[in-house]
């Protein structure tokens, strides 16, 4: 939740900083506030424990609890969020279409909140079959919000509030491929730190 909304704060502010046109519109953030947000993070909830946790050492009661690494992880990946939902805004943008443009930016943004959700599910990575299907509810709300992410585009009522519009093959190759890099990205990452722990 963290991570998404400071990506949310930072694509307007990156755009409002560079002089591009609003990525965003008001209810698009309304929409992703209830839908990316809410049903992942209630299935995080459900999260199965990790192996190994009852071994780990206390914490110090000392120790802030927003540490220092947390924040880090956070902007870190707020910032991934970030630049590839400018990056397909800034792509779609130059074709002169700017409801297009903004359809784009919001399903980027979308769906990489919603991927990051393999990030956020461990301390780990979440590509072993046994970690990745340990927790069904988690694995329930990614077809549900991508069900309801297309709702917002090709449901005519509901596109006509949101202003957003249909998207061809191309336009959702860029977003596919943009919104999966924050994900590949934190997975790589938690491989490598993996395997440079000791065992």
């Amino acid at each position: 939740l963290f991570s998404c909304n400071v990506a949310e704060v930072l694509v307007l502010l990156g755009a409002g900083i560079a002089g591009l046109p609003t990525p965003l519109l008001p209810l698009q953030i309304l929409w992703l506030n209830l839908v990316t947000d809410t049903f992942p993070a209630l299935a995080l909830a459900l999260e199965p424990a990790e192996p190994g946790v009852m071994e780990r050492p206390p914490r110090s009661p000392d120790e802030a609890i927003v540490s220092r690494s947390f924040v880090q992880s956070i902007l870190f990946y707020a910032t991934l969020i970030t630049v590839v939902t400018l990056v397909a805004f800034l792509w779609a943008e130059r074709a002169g279409d700017p409801e297009r443009a903004v359809t784009i930016a919001f399903m980027t943004l979308a769906l990489a909140q919603l991927f990051h959700l393999g990030n956020a599910r461990s301390r780990g990575p979440v590509l072993r079959p046994s970690r990745a299907f340990a927790n069904k509810w988690a694995l329930s709300s990614i077809p549900l919000v991508i069900a309801l992410q297309l709702l917002a585009v090709y449901f005519e009522p509901l596109a006509r509030v949101l202003r957003t519009v249909p998207l061809s093959a191309e336009d959702w190759a860029v977003v596919a491929g943009l919104a999966l890099l924050p994900a590949v990205v934190g997975q790589l990452i938690e491989v490598f730190q993996a395997r440079s722990r000791p065992a």
